[in-house]
């Protein structure tokens, strides 16, 4: 498995969340995301796309894409909480 890593100094302020699609698209997501596996993507848990923001390409984390779910570290670059 290959744990993408995100630059969180390249997050928008509210983003809480990153993910990596099937397809080595990246997402930041400000709420929490659950995996759709016969889509290959992360989605929102309720219609709220606004909270979702294209984060680039990760084709190395694409095959583990259910496993790339992160965290906004506490403390870290732009949080705003």
């Amino acid at each position: 498995m290959i744990k993408p890593e995100p630059d969180w100094k390249t997050a928008p302020w509210w983003a809480r969340w990153f993910t990596v699609d099937a397809d080595g698209g990246g997402w930041w997501w400000g709420i929490k995301p659950k995996p759709r596996k016969k889509r290959g993507q992360w989605l929102a848990p309720t219609r709220e796309w606004h909270y979702a923001h294209p984060a680039g390409v990760y084709p190395d984390a694409a095959t583990d894409w259910q496993n790339s779910l992160c965290q906004r570290p506490i403390g870290g670059t732009n949080d705003k909480a």
